[in-house]
């Protein structure tokens, strides 16, 4: 029986009835005790004993009362009155969305004003494990101030997995949803509860696109005589076009709804948090109406493992890629009006390296996670959660795509490896690598190529022997053939050439290294890539000139490129070889503009920073620190980022540490590097080219007199180490071109105009290298991967063949080895990121104490350089130390969808 004016439930006095609904009757009514008005729903008598309904009515209960959030009904109290449960809540004034609907549809203002209110109130249920299921407009309460409330929790779904453990007697009631029991209101229901599976919060997103589609339009998107139809409806159809209904809908918020209505739930927004920051940055006033080909907006930074962690415009990108996706927008056309680009900026702080898939689906980057080691990293444009990649922490951060977007290949040591992105299972070898990747490409055949400094080679991605496919010459030593991307026909690529005459070059899988064409397709220093978007008759060649990213019309029959260039970002970022861009075969574009360096910086021994070494030097990326014996000055490579094609711009540097005045010690247009001091503090002893190829020299540091060779030029790379006290021997890596790397010494005991003569230290045919001379000159510390992986060992000098005199230093792996001035301390680097401290005595016998950690360098020390650099120095008192290190980017990736059609404009 209903209740009557004046009826009491506890403390609580009826006064009106409010209305009545399929869960029970709603009242208003009098909080006695507080004084204040409320709404009381009741479960009739006569459904008290079914016990479908009260359960429900219970899940209802328990579910909004875990609940405090604006966006949702706030629960007071729950009771029974004569056997019948109750609920107490807020009492609401206003209307719900559905009769306000009824007098039509909603102004764009009120549109997202209340649709941004909805996925909040979504977010915070779902952050409590709670789904709703039975999300429509009969649901959602718009308040005469303007709120908006999320009402009827009566079919919801407590999730164990996220509910908070204070509400695990709720959890003990939740309503398990049988197999082929579908819940929820026929018009409102996702897919997937049609199906009758089971329902996540990707459901309520389903909802939500079709209450915003409805109060846009004015009309329902699945509406059909009867439910069994609209169910059918919902599995098979897709909805009319936002814009053949309300054509003032702006494009960007319609890509936002047909996002949410996608039929597959992975291809949604992930959850309400990100589409309600899609929302918000739609609401932006500035936003509303304008073209979507003339929307820019900017994001905050974002941390790589918590979720929502762009800011709101990167949703709009990943809405507007899936439904530029599914519509074919993204389809390139000549003609004009088939659909103009729109531009959007994401700022990823401390993004290395980035590559989008050939799918347009996902995005790889390079980036530090929480401990500070780089890893890989994989995005789905569609989603805001990032996931690392098990495995890439040891890796060089360059990557490059299978031709059906289903692996990431990346170099890890002298090994080339594929990894899945949507499986679990670990990185596969595909082969041995014989020198350092830089780019590489994968067709439809299952064949990979991939650029060296030693020529483009080929291998089955199936994994196998890899071969040369383009050479170079030993004696042209500053030759390098990188940065490959197949052609339509999947045998004929373009590449990078570097060498006499620079730019980019067509290479094919049929010809032999000494039969490949000699014509040169565009002259640069910088990579290329080739890309034929879907639907377009011919593919284009993106390249750098200067500091410009262009695009030009390629005809792959005659192999040249044809109309005229288009600038497509001027500024864009390059570093050496390589420039800051990656597209996709579906029209999307993503480029970062901007400098790329790096900085020195001081650290105390708890990881305290001190400030920046000041220094006059140009910007740019800092390589090879080394101090001198005193601690006075610093010897470091610098790149400069604007080089040319003809000079690489990799110069040495010498920086006076009290003065902060830096000079330039080589002026040669090629590279030189791995500065090494002399006990004295008067000389530096590095690796430049020379012709025959590359020799090690030794130049006062006040830049008086000519250069002496000290090692010989020879096709092998050759990479200073450390200068003995004595002056009489120098250590060096060498890298032999399809070997690895050995630890050598010089004997400078010889004529003053004659190259030392040398001999391997360490040379095992294991990778070693970055000796390091104890001060007292009895002990040599140096890094190998003898065991597997890169560990600090110690021999004794010049004894270094007996197999006694080797002592494993480093526990859990380590590289760059450090000693301290008095010899009583070793610093290293450990595989994890971490400056390590050894306690060491020397002596007849050479003894260490176990390693402690200084501090995690985090991002301070970003790049695993293999063994061929050090990019960090130990001040001699052992009290700080000299890191380079790659402040935050400040700059926006910039992403372009349909960038082919700027240049049909």
């Amino acid at each position: 029986m209903p209740l009557t004016r004046g009826a009491r439930l506890d403390s609580y006095e009826i006064i009106a009835p409010l209305g009545a609904g399929g869960m029970g009757e709603v009242y208003r009514a009098r909080d006695t005790a507080l004084k204040r008005d409320v709404a009381i729903k009741v479960l009739p008598y006569c459904w008290s004993h079914d016990p479908e309904r009260l359960h429900r009515f219970e899940v209802e209960a328990q579910a909004a009362a875990a609940l405090n959030h604006p966006n949702i009904v706030s629960i007071f109290h729950v009771g029974r009155h004569d056997g019948s449960p109750y609920i107490v809540t807020e009492l609401l004034q206003g209307e719900t969305l559905r009769e306000r609907l009824h007098r039509g549809r909603l102004v764009l203002r009120e549109v997202l004003d209340v649709g941004v209110d909805i996925a909040k109130g979504l977010a915070a249920a779902s952050a409590a494990g709670i789904i709703h299921r039975d999300l429509k407009p009969e649901n959602i309460f718009l308040t005469r101030d303007g709120r908006v409330k999320i009402l009827d929790f009566g079919v919801a779904k407590l999730d164990p997995g996220k509910a908070a453990s204070a509400e695990a007697e709720t959890i003990t009631l939740q309503q398990q949803t049988r197999p082929g029991y579908v819940v929820g209101t026929a018009g409102y229901m996702s897919p997937e509860q049609v199906r009758g599976e089971a329902a996540d919060a990707r459901s309520d997103i389903f909802a939500l696109g079709l209450i915003l589609y409805e109060m846009l339009t004015g009309q329902r998107a699945f509406q059909k005589p009867t439910s069994a139809e609209t169910m059918a409806a919902i599995l098979n159809e897709a909805p009319l076009p936002i814009s053949q209904l309300a054509p003032a809908v702006p494009p960007a918020l319609q890509h936002v709804v047909h996002c949410c209505l996608e039929k597959n739930a992975d291809r949604r927004f992930q959850n309400a948090s990100d589409l309600a920051f899609a929302l918000e940055a739609l609401s932006d006033s500035s936003g509303i109406g304008i073209p979507a080909s003339a929307q820019t907006a900017s994001v905050g930074k974002w941390s790589w493992r918590t979720a929502a962690v762009f800011a709101a415009v990167a949703v709009v990108l990943a809405a507007s890629l899936l439904a530029f996706r599914r519509n074919g927008w993204l389809r390139p056309s000549r003609d004009p009006s088939a659909g103009l680009p729109i531009r959007l900026e994401l700022r990823l702080p401390s993004v290395d390296f980035f590559a989008l898939s050939p799918n347009g689906e996902h995005i790889a980057f390079s980036a530090p996670g929480a401990d500070g080691r780089h890893l890989i990293w994989i995005r789905p444009l569609n989603s805001f959660d990032s996931r690392a990649v098990p495995g890439s922490e040891d890796t060089t951060g360059l990557m490059f795509w299978s031709f059906d977007s289903r692996y990431v290949v990346t170099q890890a040591g002298n090994k080339l490896k594929k990894i899945e992105v949507l499986g679990a299972r670990p990185p596969q070898v595909i082969c041995e690598t014989p020198a350092f990747v830089l780019g590489g490409s994968w067709n439809r055949a299952g064949v990979i190529v991939f650029g060296t400094t030693e020529g483009v080679m080929q291998v089955p991605a199936a994994g196998g022997v890899p071969r040369f496919v383009t050479g170079i010459h030993p004696i042209h030593h500053d030759d390098a053939h990188v940065f490959p991307s197949f052609l339509p026909d999947g045998r004929q690529f373009v590449y990078l050439h570097m060498g006499e005459k620079p730019g980019i070059y067509v290479g094919s899988l049929d010809a032999k290294p000494e039969e490949q064409s000699t014509k040169r397709i565009v002259e640069t220093g910088v990579m290329s890539a080739y890309v034929a978007p879907r639907g377009e008759t011919s593919g284009r060649l993106l390249f750098m000139h200067e500091d410009t990213l262009f695009a030009q019309d390629f005809d792959t029959k005659r192999l040249e490129l044809t109309g005229e260039p288009f600038p497509l970002a001027r500024g864009a970022s390059k570093f050496l070889l390589s420039a800051a861009f990656s597209a996709s075969q579906t029209g999307i574009l993503a480029y970062r503009t901007g400098f790329y360096g790096s900085r020195l910086s001081w650290f105390d021994r708890h990881g305290k920073e001190l400030g920046d070494l000041r220094d006059s030097a140009p910007p740019g990326y800092v390589d090879d620190v080394s101090l001198s014996p005193d601690g006075s000055h610093v010897a470091a490579t610098r790149i400069n980022p604007t080089a040319t094609a003809t000079d690489l711009g990799v110069a040495l540097w010498v920086t006076d540490v009290s003065r902060g005045v830096s000079t330039r010690l080589s002026f040669e247009p090629v590279p030189q590097g791995s500065p090494a001091w002399s006990a004295d503090g008067q000389r530096l002893a590095f690796g430049t080219t020379r012709p025959g190829g590359m020799a090690i020299v030794e130049k006062l540091v006040n830049g008086g007199g000519a250069e002496r060779v000290l090692v010989a030029a020879s096709p092998d790379d050759k990479y200073p180490n450390d200068w003995s006290a004595n002056g009489q021997a120098l250590l060096y890596t060498i890298y032999k071109p399809g070997k690895d790397t050995g630890l050598w010494l010089a004997d400078l005991t010889r004529n003053a105009d004659q190259p030392s003569t040398a001999r391997p230290f360490v040379d095992t045919g294991f990778n070693e290298g970055q000796g390091q001379f104890s001060p007292d000159g009895h002990w040599v510390a140096y890094m190998s991967d003898e065991s597997g992986r890169r560990e600090i060992y110690v021999r004794s000098f010049p004894d270094s063949q007996q197999a006694e005199s080797k002592t494993q230093v480093s526990r859990d792996g380590g590289r760059d080895p450090r000693w301290g001035r008095d010899g009583r301390e070793l610093f290293y680097i450990s595989n994890d990121g971490k400056l390590m401290s050894v306690k060491v005595r020397s002596g007849p016998v050479f003894h260490a104490e176990a390693p402690q950690p200084l501090f995690q360098l985090q991002q301070v020390y970003p790049k695993p350089e293999g063994l061929l650099s050090f990019r960090w120095a130990a001040d001699p008192d052992g009290k700080r130390f000299l890191i380079a290190r790659e402040p935050p980017s400040t700059e926006p990736i910039s992403v372009v969808l349909n960038w082919p059609a700027e240049m049909t404009k």
